[in-house]
């Protein structure tokens, strides 16, 4: 009975510090889509006409109908992106009665994958160790 209750502790001790870290992370994001942050830093460098231009049809391209694939998820479903191959958006997410949200992220970085831009690095980090975005 002694150790049952000493590995639930432990258990509990283990589940508090991931959810710490996990919560630091998610807070520390920033806030907005990708789009409107990248926007956003970018006309804080005080874009030309033609920039905005490119990037408002570059959303508006994201957004149309006739090129998107809506997706409904359903308990179980994975998706898998590589967001730098694919554009895409997300649109509203309605929290409905016995349905919530639970959505995990994962980052694969593959040693001799695809070469990543520098940008990427600045919103994202560098792991040091291997050279590939966090």
């Amino acid at each position: 009975m002694q150790q049952f209750i000493i590995r639930r502790l432990l258990n509990m001790l283990l589940v508090l510090l991931l959810s710490s870290i996990i919560s630091f992370v998610v807070v520390e994001l920033p806030p907005g889509d990708y789009s409107t942050v990248l926007r956003g830093q970018l006309e804080a460098e005080r874009l030309a006409p033609e920039q905005i231009e490119a990037l408002d049809l570059l959303e508006l391209t994201a957004a149309e109908t006739d090129l998107r694939l809506d997706m409904d998820f359903q308990p179980g479903d994975i998706q898998w992106i590589d967001n730098l191959a694919v554009l895409h958006t997300r649109t509203a997410y309605e929290e409905l009665p016995g349905r919530k949200r639970h959505l995990y992220r994962i980052w694969l970085a593959v040693p001799d994958g695809r070469a990543v831009p520098e940008p990427f690095f600045s919103r994202h980090g560098r792991d040091p160790a291997t050279g590939m975005p966090r």
